[in-house]
């Protein structure tokens, strides 16, 4: 792009002449190369100076700075939204967009495993799902580029819908609409209603792929010819469901049932939500014309990374490390992954729980839940962290732990002493812990090499 053309679509001011081609936009200063435009995501003067000094043209900015060619806008985020959705306009990309409450990174990765088996793809990087992270990865288009998978999230400032508005979606996929986000939006039927704003930006015809499982996203009437595609995990009326379904050797198979064909995929991650992940990056990439073969190709790549859901073999256990979402739903899902695994003679099902944030005032009652789950899901020991996840306690005592299996920490650095001196090598833990905690200290007290 043109300084000009950068100028003219994030509104911005600029009083020097601007009819020049740039070397793109970064945020990063480490990136910064001659010709580039820098944009000033945080606040200071020293990084705007570090980039003009590596050659960047100007720098996006919300208040002059001395000594730099500035573009002065009213906002840096809007600005940045703004440019990436004129940039996406210049690439014939086919671009899936994913939303809902749990799942959308996992989603995201299949779909990003499948889709580059056709050629150059981008997604979303490091869960980054709001104006920023959305804006970045669609800076990132280049010509060689074919498709993208894109997350995006109810973090967004100006919510989903300006985030759709930029992406211009091919095709749309919303997983869940579980209970995060209810201190915001009140209720579920909110979440939905915000969630639905995904197709704001996409084309009349851009397909909706929808979970038949979760029961508002069953009974939506969309009052439109939009195609509606369903999967679902054991409603066979959906357009896409699996059977059959096994775990073994930390992986999960089954068959995926899609217009008289039975395909059959073995995932090398554990967990019944998974499958529905993958039936959701099946369904989007059906949807988009891609062939079942290499759907299955594209799931049979995925692995977990990124601490989750992610198995870490540690000098002194087996840990399930998962770090990403921290809704009622995320919490079940990796317990249940937990309860399928193998212990060694006389290993014991350990939970290290911190709380769920952003519930409002079903807080307390949801922590209630989730605990009282824990009862089915085999969990032998469970250990807190923070006031709120004393929820998880209550509920699961009140289904029959012991109560002397259930401990309460005030400290990261507490829980962090007795995992060091209480886990057994035969345990298997599930690391489920906000980072504001230190769960990377956790796992050098379990014995993470």
């Amino acid at each position: 792009m043109t300084l000009q053309e950068i100028v003219r679509a994030c509104g911005g001011s600029f009083g020097y002449p601007s009819d020049m081609e740039t070397a793109g936009i970064c945020a990063d200063v480490g990136e910064v190369k001659k010709g580039s435009v820098f944009i000033a995501l945080k606040d200071g003067d020293d990084l705007a100076v570090q980039a003009v000094e590596k050659g960047a043209e100007a720098v996006i900015c919300e208040r002059p700075i001395a000594g730099v060619r500035c573009v002065i806008v009213d906002s840096v985020r809007h600005a940045l939204l703004a440019l990436a959705a004129y940039y996406r306009k210049s690439f014939p990309v086919k671009l899936i967009a994913v939303t809902g409450s749990v799942g959308k990174t996992s989603v995201t990765e299949m779909l990003h495993n499948i889709l580059e088996l056709s050629g150059e793809s981008i997604k979303t990087e490091d869960n980054c799902h709001d104006e920023t992270g959305l804006s970045l990865t669609l800076l990132r288009l280049e010509k060689q580029h074919k498709t993208a998978a894109v997350e995006m999230g109810l973090t967004a400032e100006r919510g989903i819908s300006a985030l759709s508005a930029a992406a211009q979606p091919d095709a749309a996929v919303i997983t869940n609409i579980g209970h995060a986000h209810l201190e915001n939006y009140g209720s579920q039927e909110n979440i939905l209603k915000a969630k639905l704003a995904v197709l704001d930006g996409a084309a009349a015809d851009a397909p909706l792929i929808l979970n038949m499982d979760d029961k508002l996203l069953a009974g939506i009437e969309l009052h439109s010819a939009r195609k509606v595609v369903y999967y679902s995990m054991k409603d066979k009326k959906a357009d896409v469901w699996a059977d059959s379904i096994r775990t073994e050797d930390e992986r999960v198979s089954f068959n995926i049932n899609y217009q008289n064909e039975r395909i059959p995929v073995r995932l090398n991650c554990m967990g019944d939500h998974n499958v529905g992940n993958a039936l959701a990056a099946f369904a989007a990439a059906a949807a988009v014309g891609i062939a079942p073969e290499q759907a299955k190709k594209g799931l049979e790549r995925y692995v977990p990374d990124g601490f989750r859901q992610q198995f870490i073999k540690t000098a002194g256990c087996r840990v399930l490390a998962d770090l990403g979402n921290f809704s009622p739903e995320a919490v079940r899902a990796a317990v249940s992954i937990v309860n399928k695994c193998k212990t060694r003679p006389g290993g014991r099902r350990i939970a290290v729980l911190s709380d769920m944030p952003s519930l409002g005032k079903k807080s307390a009652a949801l922590h209630r839940s989730v605990g009282e789950s824990l009862e089915r899901s085999g969990i032998d020991m469970l250990l807190c962290i923070d006031d709120r996840a004393a929820g998880y306690i209550q509920g699961a005592v009140k289904k029959g732990l012991p109560e002397d299996q259930a401990r309460l920490f005030s400290s990261p650095e507490e829980l962090c002493a007795f995992l060091k001196d209480n886990v057994r090598p035969e345990d298997v833990v599930l690391l489920k812990c906000r980072r504001e905690y230190s769960p990377f200290s956790m796992l050098e007290a379990l014995g993470k090499p």
